[in-house]
């Protein structure tokens, strides 16, 4: 700071001040504070502006020296987080790799030892294969043996019945002719005279027959079997000749004409009222028994009363059975067989009945001939007048099945037995296999096969042959089929969906077939 001399200032003055002096110092003293106040004032602004750059310098260094700090204690720590991570990562893919070892090892043992376990569950299912062969073999051998010797002591038995009997019935003739001589010999005559009579007539009507029906040769879509014209030829003269000549006749006779309307008065309401329990069906042919004994002696009412039961008992199985449930067939052939054992004869009329309405029984398939008109061939295959094709078959369906259930009854009496023959429902499936099938094949013989096949199985002497059957049916409507069963699939796609799941299910069961409701009648 410099001091400029005020204007009043004389050095050579040496008096006293004065105001003037005064005023003046005051001015200049004013002045020069004024200047220092200035200059200080720049200086601190100076002061100020430096020190402020100096903080906030200091402020930066500092938080960029704090910053520095955090990175590095964060980077620390971040290296230690790592480090610990690394750490764990590499003590679980340890851990890992160990358990990878281990299943590894476990894996070994368990295939090691499930290869075992299936060579041994092989030896032994080959052993067991083998010792159930060997039993089979041996039960076959057994029962062939069994079959043989029941057999022989059958026929022994027959045998000595039949001489015994030919042997009572000379001694009784011969007394009965010693006591009635004379009147045998007018019987005889009578007899005689009016058997050629019989026998005229039975001829005439059996030619007249043959003449009106045509040739089942000609009917067959394969060659002819002697066997089916045979049964065809039987079933042909009980009809057309026997049962027309008793019609004849008992029209001419009033008083068996009313006879017989009150006995089938009779049978048409008992086998309306019939269950499937033993004892409504043992009251039933007790009653049919009575009835038919009683009428035995006339002849001509008794085999009318043959024929009229066995065809209500067609007629009640085609209304009662369906496609699924059979228990209206199993109990009209309990009535069947039961009423046969008594009375042999019914079991012709029963086939006359079958036959006439269902040629599929047979088996036996037309083929519309030349000339013929489509309800001509209808009548000839069954169908009734405007019947619908799926009543038809549900009708055919009945009819089999009734079929079905008499060869396959086992009578729940006692010292009883069928005289209808399993070996007939072998001869049934034989002989549909080896014709050309038609739509309708597939319903009869799932039908045929849910009824007869178990007892099929079962009794019929050749089970292993019985199984091969029934294979067939397996591979020709499953497995294998040939074009015109592949052709059954778009013309009876429901009918052959049953029959395959059916014979797949009987296959793959061990030939074990599926029990039928209602087949043995509650008590």
């Amino acid at each position: 700071m410099s001091f400029e001399p005020y204007e009043y200032d004389d050095p050579k003055d040496k008096g006293p001040l004065t105001q003037n002096d005064l005023d003046a110092l005051y001015s200049y003293c004013y002045k020069l504070d004024n200047e220092a106040i200035t200059e200080m004032k720049r200086r601190t602004m100076e002061a100020s502006e430096k020190f402020q750059e100096e903080l906030i310098q200091a402020q930066l260094d500092a938080r960029e020296q704090a910053r520095r700090y955090v990175l590095v204690d964060l980077r620390n720590e971040r290296q230690e987080q790592w480090d610990r991570v690394q750490e764990e990562f590499d003590r679980i893919h340890a851990q890992f790799e160990e358990e990878r070892r281990q299943l590894r090892e476990l894996y070994h043992q368990r295939e090691a030892y499930f290869r075992n376990a299936y060579d041994q569950l092989a030896r032994e299912e080959r052993e067991e294969a083998e010792a159930q062969q060997r039993a089979q073999k041996e039960a076959e051998e057994h029962e062939r043996l069994k079959r043989e010797e029941e057999e022989r002591i059958k026929k022994e038995t027959e045998e000595r019945l039949r001489r015994e009997a030919e042997e009572r019935a000379r001694r009784e003739a011969e007394e009965r002719a010693k006591r009635e001589a004379e009147e045998q010999a007018k019987k005889e005559k009578e007899l005689e005279a009016k058997r050629q009579a019989d026998e005229a007539n039975r001829k005439a009507a059996l030619v007249a027959a043959q003449k009106s029906v045509p040739s089942s040769s000609a009917a067959s879509t394969t060659a002819p079997d002697p066997n089916i014209d045979k049964a065809l030829a039987v079933y042909e003269e009980i009809y057309k000749n026997r049962l027309k000549l008793i019609k004849e006749r008992l029209m001419d006779n009033q008083n068996l004409k009313n006879s017989a309307f009150q006995h089938i008065k009779i049978v048409r309401l008992r086998l309306n009222q019939l269950t499937n329990t033993r004892d409504s069906i043992l009251n039933i042919v007790n009653e049919f028994t009575l009835v038919l004994r009683n009428v035995q002696s006339t002849g001509d009412l008794y085999n009318y009363l043959l024929n009229y039961i066995a065809e209500n008992v067609v007629s009640q199985a085609e209304v009662e059975t369906s496609s699924t449930h059979y228990s209206a067939a199993y109990k009209l052939a309990h009535i069947c067989v039961l009423l046969n054992s008594q009375h042999p004869d019914l079991i012709h009329y029963m086939m006359v009945q079958l036959a006439m309405r269902c040629p599929y029984v047979i088996p036996l398939y037309h083929v519309q001939q030349p000339g013929q008109s489509i309800q001509q061939f209808n009548e000839l295959i069954g169908y009734k007048k405007d019947e619908e094709e799926d009543k038809y078959i549900g009708r055919m369906q009945a009819i089999v099945a009734l079929y079905a259930a008499i060869l396959q009854t086992t009578p729940f009496i006692p010292n009883v037995r069928n005289d209808y023959s399993m070996e007939d429902a072998w001869k049934w499936l034989s002989k549909t296999a080896n014709l050309t099938p038609r739509s309708i094949t597939p319903y009869l013989v799932y039908t045929f096969l849910q009824i007869a096949g178990p007892k099929l199985i079962e009794f019929y002497p050749y089970p292993n042959q019985t199984q091969k059957l029934i294979r067939t049916y397996y591979n020709r409507y499953y497995l294998n089929p040939p074009r015109e069963y592949v052709n059954l699939k778009k013309e009876s796609a429901a009918a052959m969906s049953r029959l395959q799941t059916f014979l797949m299910e009987v296959v793959n069961n061990n030939f074990r077939f599926p029990e039928s409701p209602g087949r043995y009648p509650t008590n």
